[in-house]
């Protein structure tokens, strides 16, 4: 790749707290591992399903593509989804690094859009099952969404986000109930066939994934593979993933209550000690925001951004650029706490 001068910044977003302390467990995308950092590779897709599979060989929680449910008390319910972008520029292209970051962008949408399709769909069908399991004799449309969305995301941090949430599966499951008959008085075997009937409908699907995108908060790149020999356009593929942990972090993040902060202990690496710093390779291939502990257990999101001057050796251009990167970071930790996708 041509050496085009990048300008990276890196925007720190540190919460403080010393009230209450989570256990000393290692959370995919929580704790920083040193199989995490960015990496070059041949064929960034295939590479990220492999690395999935070599961290199981490892001994860690061994976490597929898709849906991941809590295998032991204290884990997280888990969504990875991998996302692929494209450059559209060669990258001995003077705005190669521009053209990275968008490349990147594209990647994290697609996985974001996968996520929503997902969440969507596990929702339904945990509707659909709570129906054909039976596990609720006298149906009740309200009390089955609350089950499913309790099943489908974990454990619930912010009880009025939940609300909402619930709230609006619930007007669009009732609005498409009344739409086609569903009647209170109706026998329950009768009611059941009503709710299957929407459940398994398009328009329903449609509202699901809707829905679904309450649930982006605390969505946050985890791992990143790049291909670029010379010449060519880079290709980018983001490992991506989503815990209920992670969105309780982001929660913590929009409220802004420092005194609900967790503290993790057991942490005794600076933010420095975990940052590829003086790795330039590994800096340059590393985007998007994610959460790191701090040397006291203290939470931090870290955010990445890239950009390059237009010209070489202006300094308005120069300072220029690193405006846009600052904002590239700035924007990415707004995107981990709250934002929607549509595809």
């Amino acid at each position: 790749m041509k050496n085009i001068r990048l300008l990276l910044t890196i925007i720190l977003f540190l919460m403080l707290s010393s009230i209450s302390k989570a256990e000393n467990k290692t959370e995919p995308g929580l704790d920083v591992d040193s199989g995490d950092e960015a990496q070059f590779a041949a064929s960034p897709g295939d590479k990220a399903r492999e690395w999935l599979e070599e961290r199981c060989a490892t001994g860690k929680r061994c976490l597929e593509e898709g849906y991941n449910n809590p295998e032991k008390d204290g884990q997280s319910t888990v969504f990875v989804s991998i996302g692929i972008g494209y450059s559209t520029m060669s990258n001995t292209s003077q705005q190669i690094h521009s053209a990275r970051q968008n490349a990147f962008s594209r990647a994290m949408l697609s996985a974001k859009a996968e996520f929503v399709r997902a969440m969507g769909t596990e929702i339904t069908v945990s509707m659909q099952n709570i129906i054909s399991e039976n596990t609720m004799p006298d149906i009740d449309p309200t009390i089955m969404v609350e089950e499913a969305i309790k099943k489908t995301t974990g454990a619930v941090a912010d009880m009025s986000e939940f609300a909402k949430i619930k709230e609006l599966i619930n007007l669009k499951l009732n609005a498409q109930l009344k739409e086609n008959g569903y009647d209170e008085a109706a026998s329950i075997e009768e009611k059941k066939k009503a709710i299957v009937k929407v459940l398994e409908s398009d328009v329903f699907e449609s509202s699901m994934q809707q829905s679904a995108q309450q649930y982006l908060s605390g969505f946050q790149t985890w791992k990143t593979f790049e291909k670029g020999n010379a010449g060519d356009k880079n290709e980018i593929s983001v490992v991506a993933i989503w815990s209920d942990k992670l969105q309780e972090l982001a929660t913590h993040i929009k409220n802004y209550n420092p005194q609900t902060f967790p503290i993790k202990e057991g942490k005794t690496r600076t933010l420095k000690e975990q940052l590829p710093l003086n790795n330039a390779k590994v800096l340059r291939a590393t985007f998007g925001a994610r959460m790191y502990y701090n040397e006291k257990g203290e939470m931090s999101i870290v955010a990445f951004g890239h950009q390059a001057p237009i010209k070489e050796g202006k300094d308005r251009l120069f300072n220029n650029a690193c405006k846009k990167a600052r904002n590239q970071a700035n924007a990415q930790l707004t995107l981990f706490v709250n934002e929607s996708v549509y595809y």
